[in-house]
This record gives C-alpha cells, structure tokens and sequence, in this order.
C-alpha cells in the first residue's frame, strides 16, 4: 500500500480559508454601510444647518435695514427737534424785543402825556401835592424819624 500524502490544503482548512475571507468581506461591507449612513447623517444635518445658516442671514439682513431706517428716522427727528428748538427760541427774543419795544414806547407817550399835564397845569396854579399822594410816597429816613417824635 501506498501511503497517502495529505494534501497540503486540506478541506477542513480550505473551508476555513474561504468562510474567513466571506466573513472579513462581510465585516469589511457593515463598514462601508455603516460609514455611508453616517455621511448621509452629516450630509442631512449639513443641509439642515445650512438651511438655518440661511435663514438666519435673511434675518440679519433685515435686521439691519431696520436699523438703518431707525437710525435714519431718529436723525431726521433729531434734526427737526433741533430746528423746532432754534424757531423756538427765535421767536421768544422777538417776543421779548417786540414787548420791550411796546414798553419804552409807552413810557415815552406816557412821559410825553405828564409832561402836557404838567405844562397844562402849571401857567394857571403850581401843581401841589394832595394828602393822598403824601400818604402812598415813602417818607425819608430822617421824615420818619421826626414823625415818630410826634
């Protein structure tokens, strides 16, 4: 009898040899799956930030026309606020000038009208004092000192 060689690759190990390499592809293929779903998760969770990143852009943008119209407003009220103030007070020193005019103006007709009276009055009599004027004037310190003896 001839002895039989065992065959270099035998079939127990040559089974192993092909389950293990099906068994790695598999391992190796839940891996490539596995990283697919996580880029497709970064990928919608990208688009989805994105999303916000560009609505919050909008907002921005109009926030700030906002401010510029605000700003724009609050200056223009400013600057009317500040003409308004200027008229203002133009005004109250003509008002002052105009009565301050109106004033010295009465006192020269005034003076000019007692001065016609005391012209009137005096070629006819002197013009006396009445009790009622000596009452209503102050009398002089040293007056008053002499009544106050009486």
């Amino acid at each position: 009898m001839k002895m039989m060689r065992k065959p270099f690759f035998s079939y127990g190990s040559h089974s192993m040899r092909r389950k293990k390499p099906a068994k790695e592809e598999h391992r190796y293929d839940d891996f490539v799956a596995k990283l697919k779903e996580m880029d497709e998760m970064v990928s919608t969770d990208v688009a989805a930030l994105r999303g916000d990143i560009e609505l919050a852009s909008l907002e921005l943008r109009e926030a700030q026309r906002k401010l510029v119209e605000t700003e724009k407003a609050y200056i223009e009220a400013k600057t009317d606020l500040f003409l308004k103030k200027e008229k203002k007070e133009l005004l109250t020193s003509h008002l002052c000038a105009y009565i301050k005019r109106n004033e010295i103006e009465k006192a020269k007709t005034l003076s000019g009208f007692v001065g016609k009276l005391e012209l009137t009055a005096s070629p006819s009599k002197p013009v006396k004092s009445s009790d009622a004027d000596q009452k209503d004037q102050k009398p002089e310190p040293q007056e008053a000192i002499e009544n106050e003896g009486k």
